[in-house]
């Protein structure tokens, strides 16, 4: 009876998470933590919406620096993405999304002269890139990503707050490179002057390359 009790608890367990996964909120949660980690800041997220097994819409997601209290501390805000992703690995780990379609992405990288002009994104600690070899693996796995609407803007703080000194926009893609199948080719392309950085990155240790033109 006891082993019984304890099955029908366990199973109780597992159908409450599932639920609580499935219905959204708890997802979200889930979801805004594991973003956090894999990019060493907090993350907050204003929707989630089940579009499907597997597929979500998440809108409103920005990202904040940590240790950063002057102005500028927001890295990241993005307006909407779309997912279609492995639902027990939100739970489970590592996250494994299959693809991930962002739209309407602004970065802002702020420059603090007074701490030896450290940037916002300096300030991020991220999980993620832990060395396979010695038993860490990411915290997220993505096998395709595209962005539209990329914009990056340059800041420096000085005596009226956060000053703007450039200002780009762009588009992002990525894939998995056949030969290698623990790498990711990306690229990242300037709209206006054609500037784009090509090359490729192991999402387990973070280890990369890339070449300018």
């Amino acid at each position: 009876m006891r082993v019984l009790a304890l099955f029908t608890l366990q199973l109780l367990v597992v159908v409450a998470l599932a639920m609580g996964v499935w219905e959204g909120r708890l997802a979200k949660s889930l979801l805004a933590g594991t973003i956090g980690r894999t990019a060493g800041g907090r993350v907050t997220i204003d929707t989630f919406a089940w579009t499907g097994w597997g597929e979500a819409e998440i809108r409103g997601v920005t990202l904040t620096a940590p240790d950063w209290d002057a102005p500028g501390a927001q890295v990241a805000c993005v307006e909407r993405v779309t997912l279609k992703f492995d639902p027990w690995s939100l739970a489970a780990g590592p996250l494994h999304v299959h693809e991930l379609s962002i739209s309407a992405v602004a970065l802002t990288l702020v420059e603090d002269p007074s701490r030896g002009s450290i940037y916002n994104f300096q300030t991020l600690t991220p999980s993620a890139g832990r060395d396979r070899s010695k038993g860490g693996e990411s915290s997220t796995i993505i096998d395709r990503a595209s962005i539209e609407a990329l914009t990056l803007s340059f800041e420096r703080l000085g005596a009226a707050g956060a000053e703007p000194t450039g200002a780009y926009s762009g588009e992002f893609r990525l894939e998995p490179e056949e030969a290698t199948p623990s790498r990711s080719r990306f690229l990242l392309r300037e709209l206006h002057d054609g500037f784009r950085v090509d090359g490729w990155i192991d999402q387990g240790t973070l280890a990369f390359s890339f070449s300018a033109d």
